[in-house]
């Protein structure tokens, strides 16, 4: 049997747990060569889809090491890492404009004041 055969085999078993709605797997070489890319389910890998707070934990662990290596500090303020123009406006609240108040730390913690993506702005 093959590789992609035998990748392709554990995905469609794990996809017959009833919990599961869908899976993709992609796996690459440390160019970013694409070496293999699979599916089952209500999952395409050619659409894109919400992953919700899997992310969460990979995101935090980088943004720390980042911030170990001595990148940024957690309490640097978001509009003195990224271009200002980019993030205007994105905390408004009562009129006022907070923007320049968030730092990494709320971000990671979740503590910014940004309203919930899937509730909307909260006014």
């Amino acid at each position: 049997m093959s590789v992609e055969r035998d990748l392709q085999l554990a995905i469609d078993r794990v996809g017959e747990e009833p919990d599961i709605a869908g899976l993709v797997v992609r796996v690459e070489t440390e160019d970013k060569t694409l070496v293999w890319e699979g599916s089952m389910g209500e999952l395409d890998p050619e659409r894109p889809f919400f992953v919700a707070s899997t992310t969460k934990l990979y995101t935090t662990a980088i943004v720390l090491r980042l911030s170990e290596r001595g990148c940024f500090n957690l309490d640097d303020r978001l509009v003195d890492l990224v271009d200002p123009d980019l993030v205007i406006g994105l905390h408004v609240s009562r009129g006022i404009d907070r923007t320049d108040q968030i730092t990494v730390r709320h971000l990671m913690a979740q503590t910014s004041g940004l309203a919930d993506y899937f509730g909307g702005r909260r006014r």
